[in-house]
């Protein structure tokens, strides 16, 4: 089926497409560096995507998704959607992936086979971001790993030592590397732990009470859900009151009181009371 055409903000360009991979162009990440975590949370928060990789100084946005569940229209026209005004701001930590290291490694081998004075070029090429964090964090009065990393590769590089300086180069960024890989495939078995498992459900229709799978439910089914019951999706309570237990959304273990009009997340959990919830109508 040929995908729809989506309208697109003037500040995102779609730079390359694969099967399941999706690289943009997106200016209001260059203006906004603080907002990258902030919109990592929105796409990783979309149904399918599996990894998010950002590049504020150059607006590049890395999505991978898996085509079964989503589609490039879809992921387009909720990027596109996303309000920059509800941004919140935080500090974003670099991201490596196996290309840095590689180019690491090639300056590494440029150290050990050029002359001195022409393998200082590529070296300070590839340690000029690690020795400008240094420099930012000690103009902020910070005394952290950034310094100490910037002043570990930056005494080499004076003292024209490029093979030690890239070689400090390379560990620094293969490190990074494998704990932020660690982080992901973490995250990733946290997520898949926390997604709503299909299981029965009681539905109210036409006045009668019947059972059905989860993953049959459809926009204005109404659950009746009970004490230990996981809600299996987002709705709104049209009776009843009981105490939610969302741990599993914002980790806070006392649960909440939830009456008619309150809107439920699926995930969570119904610790006491009875209600009924309607499934949202589009």
């Amino acid at each position: 089926m040929p995908e729809r055409e989506v309208t697109l903000a003037p500040w995102i360009r779609v730079k390359h497409r694969l099967p399941g991979r999706l690289r943009l162009s997106m200016t209001l990440l260059v203006h906004f560096p603080d907002g990258a975590n902030w919109l990592r949370h929105q796409l990783l928060a979309l149904l399918g995507v599996t990894r998010v990789r950002l590049r504020p100084a150059i607006g590049s946005v890395v999505i991978e998704y898996h085509p079964d569940q989503t589609d490039e229209s879809t992921l387009l026209t909720h990027v596109a959607g996303i309000d920059w005004q509800q941004r919140s701001e935080s500090e974003h930590e670099p991201e490596y992936c196996g290309g840095d290291n590689l180019l690491n490694a090639g300056g590494l081998l440029l150290a050990q086979c050029l002359p001195r004075r022409c393998a200082a070029v590529p070296t300070l090429l590839l340690t000029v971001e690690t020795l400008a964090e240094g420099v930012a964090s000690l103009t902020r009065r910070e005394l952290n790993i950034e310094v100490l990393d910037a002043l570990a590769v930056g005494l080499s590089v004076l003292r024209g030592d490029n093979r030690t300086a890239m070689l400090t180069q390379t560990l620094l960024t293969l490190g990074e590397h494998m704990e932020q890989e660690t982080s992901r495939h973490s995250d990733a078995l946290l997520a898949s732990l926390l997604r709503p498992q299909e299981h029965c459900v009681w539905v109210e229709c036409a006045g009668e009470r019947r059972q059905m799978l989860s993953s049959a439910l459809t926009v204005g089914d109404v659950m009746l859900l009970g004490p230990g019951d996981t809600i299996p999706a987002d709705g709104k309570v049209l009776r009843g009151v009981g105490l939610i237990n969302q741990a599993s959304m914002t980790g806070e273990s006392v649960p909440v009181r939830r009456e008619k009009g309150a809107w439920l997340y699926a995930g969570t959990q119904v610790q006491e009371g009875n209600i009924a919830v309607q499934a949202p109508i589009g």
